[in-house]
């Protein structure tokens, strides 16, 4: 069940800020429509913002989801 709210969350992400690929050198996540780049730390404060209860804004939580995001966008 847990994993099913990680890629739940992962999934949201990526909607909400239109991220299309990670560019790997940089590390960074790219917007779909705006060009636009996101830091890793950005994405990680982001998911920190959709938190909805305490189990969710842990660092271990933040990281599966960061790692989740990183497997669907390969």
């Amino acid at each position: 069940m847990k994993t099913d709210i990680i890629v739940q969350k992962a999934k949201t992400v990526i909607n909400d800020l239109g991220l299309i690929f990670r560019i790997e050198y940089l590390k960074e996540y790219k917007n779909i429509n705006q060009k636009e780049r996101y830091t890793e730390n950005y994405l990680r404060k982001y998911i920190l913002s959709l938190a909805e209860d305490q189990p969710q804004m842990n660092y271990q939580f933040i990281e599966k989801v960061l790692k989740q995001i990183n497997l669907l966008l390969l």
